[in-house]
């Protein structure tokens, strides 16, 4: 095995085979994690002023936000917001129902 330099010279620096380099380094691998909370979220609005919520580029070029997106906030810190796709939510989260 070479030097990551050269691997990163002749295929790039995010080749799915090798991974992704950072500063000439291999960064670590992702690992599964499961959640410890419950999301907070609601549905995004159309023309609603987006300031202050992150909007991924993907997402962004995906055409968002748009209907059936949602915005999502840190529970400790109501400041921090960011989109979460229609698709994304779709396949991963759903609303908790209360019971009285």
């Amino acid at each position: 095995m070479g030097s990551p330099y050269i691997y990163m010279w002749l295929l790039g620096n995010n080749n799915p085979k090798l991974g992704r380099f950072n500063k000439g380094k291999l960064m670590s691998e992702f690992k599964q994690y499961r959640r410890k909370s419950v999301s907070e979220m609601r549905e995004y609005e159309e023309g609603e002023n987006m300031d202050g919520v992150s909007i991924s580029q993907p997402d962004k070029d995906a055409g968002s936000p748009k209907i059936g997106d949602y915005i999502a906030r840190n529970p400790k810190n109501h400041a921090d917001q960011w989109l979460v796709a229609k698709a994304y939510f779709e396949d991963n989260l759903e609303p908790i129902v209360k019971v009285v």
